[in-house]
């Protein structure tokens, strides 16, 4: 697999300005691109005050996490204690595992920090742009952070986007606090959390054992459907790898399409996932939709005959994704939206 560049992704892209050194080297490289990306740099954008969706309380809230998140993803490399404190693989591999679940999180893998797994190229930060992506660890710990379904369940709304940037701080704290562990035992560590990844997540957690691809383009997990975010934190401690896995999802998705169906920017296409279209509604409305994540049938709550047919075999079968999409499509219909608002904050009103 070719290693994808992180100058290519919107995240990257949309911060690209006119008259900057990246904007410049960038679209001569693409100019296929420039034109699409020059439309969406007009649009209002997350949490933008003039778009649809902006709220005087939510809107705010997302943008004071993402704030913080920022602040701190700077401490995601530090100096290790010369001192090493010897550790048997099979030792650390379960105390590291114990902490991430400690700690918060809902499941934990590892996998061969391979160079597919790497970006080639460094792409979100501007005084770094285009730097070549180098690191020598060997091992890759990836986890999950699970977000709460009534949030995700009240997608586009701003819940939505709340309570994803509150994973996403979540799922950085854990993975700093398992780096400086880490690093304090005196081995080399590094977290990748979110605005300072080296890797690509998606494909990382889907190595680690932790979920499948979707028809969405991201990691669907057997327990929480997409309704999760990521973290990781690269080493050079001594730990054992898992396995991808195989839980059916293909035998579900290829009958469900609920993901695509719903989507409102038309993301989904015969030619795959064009992030251009999503990132649109994104800058339209001024949240992260979520919408994909909320019409997944095994993001929502199924019968417990259905939870532990999937839990006893591990696997989906046809027969069971016929099951599921026929319980989901009784239950929730096209998907499981929450027309009531949460009132998480006061005075809130959508």
């Amino acid at each position: 697999m070719k290693q994808i560049d992180e100058r290519d992704l919107m995240f990257s892209r949309i911060n690209y300005k006119k008259g900057q050194e990246n904007y410049k080297d960038y679209y001569t490289r693409n100019p296929d691109k420039k034109e699409i990306d020059d439309y969406l740099r007009t649009l209002p954008g997350l949490s933008n005050e003039k778009s649809s969706l902006f709220h005087k309380f939510g809107s705010n809230l997302i943008d004071s996490t993402f704030n913080l998140i920022s602040d701190i993803n700077h401490l995601a490399e530090g100096k290790k204690n010369p001192k090493i404190i010897p550790l048997d693989k099979n030792i650390a591999t379960k105390q590291i595992k114990n902490l991430g679940l400690y700690f918060g999180a809902r499941s934990i893998g590892i996998t061969k920090l391979s160079k597919e797994i790497l970006y080639s190229h460094r792409g979100r930060n501007e005084k770094i742009y285009g730097e070549k992506i180098e690191l020598n660890h060997k091992n890759l710990i990836v986890f999950s952070i699970e977000m709460d379904k009534k949030f995700i369940n009240r997608a586009p709304f701003s819940e939505q986007t709340i309570e994803v940037a509150q994973a996403y701080l979540k799922a950085e704290i854990i993975a700093l606090q398992i780096a400086y562990y880490i690093r304090q035992l005196g081995y080399e560590a590094r977290a990748h959390i979110d605005g300072n990844y080296l890797v690509y997540l998606p494909l990382a957690a889907q190595k680690a054992g932790l979920g499948e691809f979707g028809n969405i383009n991201i990691i669907v997990t057997k327990d929480y459907g997409p309704r999760i975010r990521f973290a990781a934190i690269s080493t050079n401690l001594p730990l054992n790898y898992d396995l991808p896995i195989d839980f059916g999802l293909k035998n579900l998705c290829s009958i469900c399409n609920k993901c695509v169906t719903n989507c409102i920017g038309r993301a989904f296409s015969k030619d795959g996932f064009k992030q251009e279209k999503c990132f649109e509604i994104w800058s339209k409305i001024g949240t992260d939709c979520g919408i994909c994540m909320n019409s997944c049938p095994l993001s929502q709550p199924l019968s417990d005959e259905l939870r532990k047919d999937i839990t006893s075999t591990n696997y989906i079968s046809k027969d069971l994704a016929k099951e599921i999409i026929k319980y989901s499509n009784d239950n929730y219909n096209k998907r499981n939206f929450n027309s009531n608002e949460l009132n998480l904050l006061s005075e809130i009103n959508y």
